[in-house]
């Protein structure tokens, strides 16, 4: 079977990178063919635009566009048995085009923003349509994206977990030691918070918890985005992204507690990687982390500022040690979300030849 992906920049930093990297290559060594294809050449060479020239762009459509006549000219030439794309809104919108124009089937796979935010903006919600009508199956990263995908486009979805590789992601305890000193950490308990940091993550409550934080080591690891600089704390310790697995490991391991605060989410990578480490995870009650998270069995799942506190709390205090176990324990593997996409594509293969 040749697969053809198509997705956003691979080389952005963030969780769909991870996602795409991860998934790709497991299916390659699982012998599929699969080819890897970003039809925006602009992004993947650091070309820069103006504002001016994006606005212009998005209201004429000349970017998608253009994406879609590279998608279709790719697919002529490695004559894909499927195609499958990243985003309702923009590579999956340009796969689903393509894929009706060439009549080739079809999987776009919804991650987050292409339900929580773009469906309400005038420039994508009709992508996000069109995608539905036409998309041979629509797959989501949580239960509550499919609920939405049906409640306003009215479509059915595949619910298909994110997961994580626990051979790479697990507890490294004995590496600790060497990394706090590398940062120059004392032992006070660290709270850490991964990823991609923008106005959807909600890091505005760590204004609320200021009080209960102080007497605590608060690191961001990751990047954090000129628009919600202004909502961290001066006292928190910001590490550069971390693009070193083994590295990322040993940062997770480093933690006591983690944390994801977020106003809407899919199901973030970096929540997987810290239940797979062991981590006690502390995160809002949203998106794919009500799949992931059991309330007080695996991990805490709050909406109040008083649900946080406390949780926070009783993570420090030890009275959560068996939860780290039941973390790692409880998360889907990379066997499990391989196996579900394989089961699609299957289906999809079989109802084409039929």
């Amino acid at each position: 079977m040749k697969i053809l992906y198509v997705v956003p920049n691979p080389q952005r930093i963030g969780g769909l990178s991870t996602s795409i990297n991860r998934i790709t290559n497991f299916l390659k060594n699982k012998g599929l063919d699969i080819i890897v294809f970003c039809p925006d050449f602009e992004a993947q060479n650091n070309s820069s635009k103006s504002e001016m020239m994006m606005m212009k762009e998005l209201l004429t459509g000349t970017m998608m566009q253009v994406h879609t006549q590279r998608v279709i000219e790719k697919a002529e030439s490695v004559i894909p048995d499927i195609l499958v794309g990243y985003y309702g809104s923009s590579a999956a919108y340009c796969a689903t085009a393509a894929g009706k124009f060439l009549d080739i089937p079809v999987v776009a796979c919804f991650r987050g923003n292409d339900i929580n935010r773009d469906f309400f903006s005038s420039f994508h919600s009709h992508k996000l349509s069109f995608v539905a009508q036409n998309a041979t199956a629509i797959t989501t990263v949580s239960t509550e994206m499919s609920k939405k995908l049906k409640a306003w486009l009215g479509v059915p979805s595949c619910f298909i977990s994110n997961s994580v590789d626990k051979s790479i992601f697990y507890n490294s305890k004995k590496d600790v030691a060497s990394f706090k000193r590398s940062l120059n950490l004392s032992e006070a308990p660290i709270i850490g918070l991964f990823g991609v940091f923008k106005p959807s993550r909600g890091i505005e409550i760590l204004q609320y918890l200021e009080n209960d934080l102080n007497d605590k080591q608060v690191l961001i690891f990751g990047h954090v985005r000129a628009s919600v600089q202004k909502q961290i704390p001066s006292h928190i310790k910001i590490v550069p992204y971390i693009t070193d697995k083994d590295v990322l490991r040993v940062a997770y391991s480093a933690c006591d507690v983690v944390l994801q605060p977020s106003n809407f989410d899919g199901m973030p990578n970096v929540v997987l990687e810290a239940m797979a480490c062991e981590r006690v995870v502390i995160a809002s009650n949203t998106g794919g982390l009500k799949d992931l998270i059991q309330h007080r069995q695996n991990g805490f799942l709050c909406r109040t500022q008083e649900e946080w506190k406390e949780a926070l709390e009783l993570a420090i205090q030890n009275k959560a040690s068996n939860i780290g176990v039941e973390a790692r324990n409880s998360i889907p593997v990379i066997e499990q979300e391989a196996n579900e996409f394989l089961n699609l594509f299957t289906e999809i293969s079989k109802k084409t030849h039929n």
